[in-house]
């Protein structure tokens, strides 16, 4: 398309050009037209205003622009619950072009029509190599239960949660830095030699800036898993947190607070405990790293490590975030052109090299690069190398919501309250479990 206008402009000058002279020579009746610039055109992305997501959304643009300089991209932030928004939006003429989302979500959006299928696009694109993209993320990423299977997202990383912390802290103290065999018994001891030698320091913290809290899936699911335990059923028709196996890892979770005085208390002063040092752990994902250093600088010394293990294994959240396209977008190749760029060698590169995340192509996973980035952190391939022990999100029916949004967030977030409140975790797990219960059951 850029040849194509680049030569009908060329043509336009020459023939401008050449009128000119045949005027000065009075030989010319009517002059030719001014050439014109294409009417500029515009692509709408939906998606959340944070700074990390915001710094992605530069590298598309700034590739996009260079393509497509008569394009503008306005931005349409996500206010509340996504699906009832596009439907909204779509319903006032006014769906966006493009469309962030993550795992759990996708599912929801994509069987409400929200977004295109892009294989399509994908299958007719020959630059686009589908085949790199390491599949366990497609299939995170386009959610494993939607009904009919399709290329929803375009993933721009690959994220699990990994554990953050502040080796000051941990060596003024004399504790052992976290090591990447640890068990969460081995973090705990830790944690309080820690918190012993450093008063008004919590050694954890699921609360810190920016970050989901302790109700978010990726930080409690793993416990349950660690104890032999699962949130839903395999067929995913009924809800099992208050089986002995999952009580015993979320009551593991909940020790953290109540029995081992570890973690930083849900009503503790909001704000960024790890850079002010009031806390000297954080779970999160790569796509903290960024946040962190420009808040650090070098006040102090800080790492990454793989999450400890639990009694019957290691395990962690996953989750792969991206862009789609919206399905009623009135310019598919150019929505198209701007989501593809995520997955080239070229757009995962700058988002690690940025601090923005971890690659999604199999090509790059190896590459030495990875290690050479200036730290913090050193570690940084505890995010590659930690991401054989995620786990992605379990998927509900779309009208029951999802571990984001919805009932089964809501259930679980409700359960934790009242256990951190002081009332009886299994008995807060079964209220959890039959309001979950009640939406499967009707979507059966």
């Amino acid at each position: 398309m850029t040849g194509r206008r680049n030569f009908l402009l060329s043509f336009l000058l020459v023939q401008l050009v050449a009128a000119a002279i045949l005027t000065g020579c009075g030989l010319g009746a009517t002059p030719e037209p001014t050439p014109t610039s294409p009417p500029p055109r515009q692509l709408t992305v939906y998606m959340f205003n944070t700074p990390a997501l915001r710094q992605v959304l530069d590298i598309l643009l700034g590739a996009f622009r260079e393509r497509y300089p008569n394009y503008t991209i306005q931005v349409v932030d996500i206010q509340d619950d996504p699906a009832r928004e596009l439907a909204s939006l779509s319903a006032a003429g006014r769906q966006p072009d493009i469309i962030w989302t993550i795992d759990n979500l996708t599912q929801g959006l994509a069987a409400s029509g929200a977004l295109l299928d892009l294989r399509e696009l994908a299958r007719a694109d020959a630059s686009f190599n589908l085949e790199d993209i390491d599949p366990a993320v497609l299939a995170i990423g386009n959610g494993r239960a939607v009904d009919e299977p399709g290329l929803y997202m375009i993933p721009a990383s690959f994220e699990t949660v990994q554990l953050f912390y502040n080796k000051d802290l941990f060596e003024a103290a004399g504790a052992p830095l976290p090591q990447p065999n640890w068990t969460w018994n081995d973090l705990i001891e830790a944690c309080q030699v820690v918190q012993a030698a450093h008063s008004g320091v919590d050694c954890l913290s699921f609360f810190n800036a920016d970050m989901p809290g302790a109700d978010w899936w990726a930080y409690w699911a793993p416990f349950v898993r660690g104890y032999g335990g699962d949130y839903l059923s395999a067929d995913g028709r009924k809800s099992t947190l208050s089986t002995p196996e999952s009580l015993a890892g979320l009551q593991a979770y909940l020790d953290l607070w109540t029995r081992h005085k570890v973690a930083r208390a849900p009503n503790a002063p909001s704000g960024d405990c790890f850079v002010q040092q009031r806390c000297a752990v954080v779970f999160f994902a790569s796509l903290g790293i960024r946040a962190f250093r420009d808040r650090i600088g070098d006040r102090f010394e800080w790492d990454v490590q793989i999450i400890p293990s639990h009694p019957l294994g290691r395990f962690t959240g996953a989750a792969v975030y991206g862009f789609g396209i919206g399905r009623d977008t009135r310019d598919p190749e150019a929505a198209w052109q701007f989501v593809k760029y995520l997955v080239t060698p070229e757009a995962q590169r700058l988002i690690v090299a940025q601090r923005l995340g971890m690659p999604v192509l199999k090509s790059l996973a190896g590459e030495a690069s990875l290690s050479q980035l200036t730290p913090p952190p050193s570690n940084i391939r505890a995010f590659i190398d930690g991401a054989q022990y995620a786990i992605p999100p379990h998927t509900y029916p779309p009208a029951c919501g999802s571990l984001y949004i919805g009932l089964p967030q809501e259930a679980l977030s409700q359960a934790l309250r009242a256990a951190f409140a002081g009332a009886s975790l299994e008995q807060a797990l079964k209220a959890a479990d039959s309001k979950i219960q009640a939406c499967l059951d009707a979507g059966r």
